[in-house]
C-alpha cells in the first residue's frame, strides 16, 4: 500500500492514499530523531529508508513498523564444545548474525558477523555445540549460525535459530549438507548522512567519511561491507566531501561543490566514477537543491 513518510519535530508519520495521518511511529529503543538536522529519504522495494536525523539509519515498511536499517552485529563470539555421540569429527569455526524477519518469514535485515573464535574447536564422533548470545534489540527475530567446513576457512550457513531466546543448539549436520553458498557479505549501515537506491542497491555517505561513497550488496538495503566504498574524485578538496546523490536512468550522479561525476557498473570490479563536467568547475550544494524528474 503507497504511503508518505514525513518527519515532525522528533517523529515519525505516515500519510495513506486517502489522506490519513497516523499517529507518531514507534521508534527502535534507544533512537531519537535529531530536529536541527534535515532528513533524507529513499525507497528500496516495499520499505523507505531514513537517515541523517536518526541517530541510526532506519527503515520502515507499509504498516509503518520502524527498524534499524541493519541490526547492531552480536558482541561476542560463538562459543563451539563436544555436545552427545554423533557422526561429525573435524576441527570447527562458527560465526553468528542478527536477522529481522517480517510475519510472513521474508528476511528484512542482517547484521554483520560476530566476533571470529579465537580458535577453532576439535571433535570426534560427536554432535557439535554452539551457544551463543541473543540480541538486546527488541526487532531481532531469529539468529543466523554460520561454520567451516572441517579444517575450513570459509563460513557456510549452518542454523537458523528462528527466535531472540534461544541461547545454543546442537546438531551434527555433514559438512556436505552445507552446500557450497557460503555466507554473504555483510556489514552495518553507517550514519549515513545521503541516501538513494539505484540499480538495485542502496548508496550513501558516511558523516565519518564525507569522501566516499558507500553502496550495499546487490539486491539488499543491509549488506554494507566496507569493501564496497568507492572514492569520489577531488579527496579532501573541502569539508562538504559528497553534496548529493542523484539517481538517474542509467547512472547515478554524484556531486560535490566543485564535481559532477557519474557512477555505472554491476559489481564491485567495474563500478567506477567518471568525471561528466568537462571544467570540474560545476557542482552543487546540497540534497535539497536536487530534484529527479522521471
Amino acid at each position: 500500500m503507497p504511503f508518505t513518510l514525513f518527519q515532525a519535530g522528533n517523529t515519525l508519520k505516515s500519510v495513506n492514499t486517502d489522506g490519513g495521518l497516523s499517529a507518531s511511529l514507534t521508534l527502535p529503543t534507544g533512537v531519537i530523531l535529531n530536529t536541527n538536522l534535515t532528513p533524507r529519504f529513499a525507497r528500496f522495494k516495499q520499505y523507505v529508508i531514513v537517515v541523517n536525523t536518526p541517530s541510526r539509519p532506519l527503515s520502515v515498511d507499509v504498516n509503518g513498523v520502524v527498524r534499524p536499517l541493519t541490526p547492531n552485529p552480536p558482541s561476542a563470539a560463538v562459543v563451539l564444545s563436544a555436545g552427545a555421540a554423533g557422526t561429525l569429527s573435524g576441527t570447527y569455526l562458527s560465526l553468528q548474525t542478527y536477522k529481522i524477519f517480517d510475519a510472513l518469514g521474508n528476511l528484512i535485515s542482517e547484521s554483520d558477523y560476530g566476533p571470529v573464535m579465537a580458535a577453532a574447536f576439535a571433535i570426534n564422533a560427536k554432535k557439535l555445540n554452539a551457544a551463543f548470545a541473543v540480541s538486546p534489540d527488541g526487532t531481532v527475530t531469529a539468529s543466523q549460525i554460520y561454520r567451516t567446513t572441517t579444517l575450513g576457512a570459509v563460513y557456510f550457513p549452518w542454523t537458523l535459530v528462528n527466535d531472540n531466546t534461544t541461547t545454543s543448539i546442537e546438531n551434527d549436520i555433514s559438512d556436505a549438507a552445507l552446500g557450497l553458498i557460503p555466507g554473504p557479505e555483510l556489514g552495518t549501515a553507517p550514519d549515513l548522512t545521503l541516501v538513494a537506491e539505484f540499480n538495485g542497491r542502496v548508496w550513501g555517505v558516511s558523516r565519518s567519511d564525507v569522501d566516499a561513497l558507500r553502496y550495499t550488496t546487490a539486491g539488499t538495503m543491509h549488506g554494507w561491507s566496507t569493501l564496497n566504498t568507492l572514492l569520489i574524485p577531488h579527496v579532501g578538496s573541502d569539508g562538504a566531501g559528497i553534496t548529493a546523490l542523484v539517481p538517474r536512468r542509467a547512472a547515478l550522479g554524484v556531486t560535490r561543490r566543485n564535481t559532477f561525476v557519474q557512477v555505472t557498473g554491476s559489481q564491485r570490479t567495474n563500478i567506477q566514477p567518471v568525471i561528466v563536467n568537462g571544467g570540474e568547475n560545476v557542482g552543487c550544494v546540497s540534497q535539497e537543491s536536487v530534484v529527479v524528474f522521471k
